[in-house]
């Protein structure tokens, strides 16, 4: 499969990858120099939007949450296909912190990794503080992550330019996100978010920990510089434009 990888980078007229470390890991396998192309992954960022209070609480009930999340019971939301690798595991250790004794966690989406959280959750006595909302259709995630105040992406394979993180800007939502491969081009630490190292649940717990007791409107302004970056880097019809001077 390696040989096979490389046959096709060297002798590619273009390579189009999402990220700088991408365009590195391109490069090393014989691509050559100028014909690699970086263009980010996009959102859409008129679907993808904060929404006003009322529709954010109705997002809450919908979950069975109460509908004004502030102070140490805010809610924590990860979203997308759930496998081992996003390691939400660091994150159930971190809700049985006395700092986060009131912390909620949710979790939009399936897969392989679900009953494991369910079984690990009742193992840490955190299972009524950890909502598994199962798969859900695309076009409800706007409506959906709303009912966050903190998103989060603990862990991810080194090639990721993860989707949620591009959503979770536009809907002005802060982020913990772990410092792998692209997610540094996508999330500015202490800008419009907290970068994590890889596997390091106390530096995770800590970055949640100053989410959650940081002033709300502190929390929305960070939320307000990621919804801005999405709209100036990364908004659908301007990567669309990239791909077509190209």
């Amino acid at each position: 499969a390696r040989r096979l990888e490389g046959f096709v980078l060297r002798r590619a007229d273009l390579v189009v990858v999402v990220s700088e470390e991408l365009r590195r890991f391109a490069l090393s396998r014989g691509a050559r120099e100028g014909r690699v192309l970086t263009i980010p992954n996009a959102v859409d960022v008129e679907a993808f939007r904060p929404l006003d209070a009322e529709l954010g609480a109705d997002a809450r009930r919908r979950f069975g949450l109460s509908p004004n999340g502030n102070g140490p019971g805010l809610v924590l939301g990860f979203s997308g296909f759930v496998r081992e690798w996003h390691r939400l595991d660091l994150v159930l250790s971190c809700l049985g912190r006395p700092e986060l004794a009131d912390a909620r966690l949710v979790v939009v989406g399936e897969g392989p990794r679900s009953e494991w959280i369910a079984r690990r959750a009742a193992e840490l006595g955190v299972s009524d503080r950890v909502l598994q909302a199962g798969d859900r259709r695309h076009e409800e995630m706007p409506g959906l992550v709303a009912a966050f105040d903190v998103a989060l992406l603990p862990g991810a394979p080194p090639y990721a330019s993860p989707l949620k993180l591009y959503e979770y800007l536009a809907a002005g939502l802060p982020v913990v996100a772990t410092a792998v491969c692209g997610t540094p081009e996508i999330v500015l630490d202490g800008l419009t978010g907290w970068l994590v190292p890889p596997e390091d649940a106390p530096a995770l717990a800590r970055a949640i920990d100053r989410l959650v007791t940081m002033p709300p409107a502190a929390r929305r302004a960070m939320g307000e510089a990621g919804r801005a970056r999405v709209r100036n880097e990364f908004r659908m019809e301007r990567q669309v434009d990239a791909v077509l001077a190209e």
